[in-house]
């Protein structure tokens, strides 16, 4: 909806000066509408059809006033903004929830190459999202939740970090890569602009495969 409503007003903008259009009855639907869907996104107002996004990246600003000097006169530019300004909110309300990998990734910033590539490496391919959403859970985490101790292969009832990154009992050991020292890497498998990110992430699609399968199907 916000970005049809702000898609509207650039058209609008086209044919009709700021000061004579904002006259229109239409305009004001239009910037109640966004006034009212921005604060979800933590964006305050700092103007007359302009906002601002509480980080310091370039998607920070949005200006519907052609004199503002945050104005993009590109709709797909624009939308883009718009985009990168929802996806850097859900990254920052993700980070101050109390999940352990929030915990874990607390003080990383927001990165829109990292999460442009992460998009791309799970996009078809269903283990490396589950990885990346943080959709995994420890032998620890479910023995937390369930009761039922499940041992790792070395026999300890194991952290994420332990089952991939320190475990010395995982097959093919010797091809482990380097343990990332991004902890979103580490923890979620989001790529940090590195030779060996789709190692990594192969590599903790491996341990994430053999976790299950001795959770769900344990050896006789």
């Amino acid at each position: 909806m916000l970005q049809t409503c702000v898609s509207a007003v650039f058209r609008f903008l086209q044919h009709c000066p700021l000061p004579a259009w904002t006259k229109l009855s239409v305009s004001m639907c239009f910037r109640f509408l966004i006034n009212q869907i921005l604060p979800y996104w933590v964006a305050y107002r700092t103007g007359s059809w302009t906002w601002r996004h509480p980080d310091d990246g370039k998607t920070a600003s949005l200006a519907l006033d052609p004199n503002n000097s945050a104005f993009v006169p590109d709709i797909d530019l624009l939308s883009h903004r718009l985009r990168e300004g929802f996806r850097a909110y859900c990254y920052t309300k993700w980070q101050n929830t109390n999940r352990n990998d929030a915990d874990m990734c607390r003080e990383v910033p927001y990165l829109e190459k990292s999460c442009q590539a992460a998009r791309k490496l799970s996009s078809d391919n269903a283990r490396a999202f589950a990885i990346m959403t943080g959709g995994c859970v420890s032998q620890a985490c479910l023995q937390n939740r369930t009761g039922l101790p499940i041992a790792c292969p070395c026999g300890q009832i194991s952290t994420m970090e332990h089952e991939i990154w320190e475990c010395p009992y995982v097959p093919d050991i010797l091809n482990r890569p380097r343990t990332p020292s991004n902890p979103i890497q580490m923890r979620l498998g989001w790529p940090v602009g590195s030779t060996d990110d789709e190692a990594i992430l192969a590599w903790m699609i491996a341990c994430r495969k053999r976790s299950l399968a001795l959770r769900y199907k344990p050896p006789r």
